[in-house]
């Protein structure tokens, strides 16, 4: 789905020129809007053959995150590694097949428990200040990654790091964060991240995946639940067509508005029966995502 907001890092480190070139119409600060086609940036690799392009392909993957906005990179990596890409066995209909059969290429990669881990030891030891509680080095920390949260155990020790949830144990030896590049030590191998904060958030872009951490507000969560009396706008965007009006009688799955954005159409439909109280956009509208578009009367 089409994604909007700020970026926050876009510093593309694939210096080899002749062999990687990086086109770019984005850059660190600014905004995706809706505005424009939903490409922020596109990466070419030139090799001795396709193998060998396809490894310097995925290293330049690997090396230039793109956080702060939702991006397909991690589909791209997982699709240089597939073997009929490998092989060139791709075809134009190989992604509707795919998705007909529920392939893991498409599904939305989760963190493992390294990167769960590695994001603890990041933002318990943000800007340098271990968590210490009454000299204590180890104490318990809730983080979110999207729907998901953990409660890790994190306990400092010299230069390094110990994080627990549940049987899983993961020792970082050493840490440093030099700048925005985060480099850890684990079983005597050195590896490296990106690591952004954007005020609570953590981005952090491990192996060619990025995923944003944060702690969960003490406070109670509002209800987030869908109310199928509200049809909201997914994304931000331009309203394309509005298919009913108030007082119309609609059936759960009928088509209520369609949103543009980024040469994409998105519908939004009735989540039950029931009746339209009010339409609160028109075409040509520009809405912000979870603008409030058609209420709905359920049951009527």
């Amino acid at each position: 789905m089409p994604q909007t907001g700020r970026i926050v890092h876009w510093r593309p480190d694939v210096d080899a020129p002749g062999v990687v070139r990086v086109d770019d119409g984005v850059a660190e600060g600014g905004s995706v809007t809706p505005y424009y086609d939903a490409m922020v940036a596109k990466l070419i690799a030139h090799g001795r053959d396709r193998a060998d392009a396809i490894r310097r392909l995925a290293a330049a993957l690997e090396r230039a995150p793109l956080l702060g906005v939702a991006t397909n990179a991690a589909f791209l990596a997982d699709l240089l590694r597939h073997p009929d890409f490998r092989a060139a066995h791709m075809t134009t209909t190989r992604l509707d097949e795919w998705l007909e059969a529920g392939a893991p290429i498409l599904q939305r990669p989760q963190p493992d428990d390294a990167t769960w881990a590695l994001a603890a030891a990041a933002v318990a030891l943000r800007d340098g200040h271990p968590r210490r509680s009454g000299g204590v080095a180890a104490f318990d920390l809730a983080l979110r990654c999207g729907d998901a949260m953990r409660t890790l155990r994190v306990r400092l020790h010299g230069d390094g790091v110990d994080v627990t949830h549940g049987d899983t144990a993961l020792r970082f030896d050493a840490l440093e964060c030099d700048g925005r590049v985060l480099r850890y030590a684990a079983h005597g191998v050195w590896r490296r991240a990106t690591a952004v904060f954007d005020g609570p958030r953590l981005h952090l872009a491990l192996g060619g995946r990025s995923n944003v951490f944060e702690e969960p507000s003490p406070l109670p969560a509002a209800d987030a639940g869908a109310d199928p009396r509200r049809a909201r706008s997914p994304v931000a965007g331009v309203v394309a067509h509005v298919a009913v009006a108030p007082g119309e009688r609609v059936t759960a799955g009928q088509p209520l508005v369609c949103v543009e954005a980024m040469k994409m159409e998105m519908w939004q439909h009735a989540a039950a029966d029931g009746v339209v109280a009010a339409v609160h956009v028109a075409a040509r509208d520009a809405v912000a995502a979870g603008a409030l578009l058609v209420e709905l009367e359920i049951g009527h």
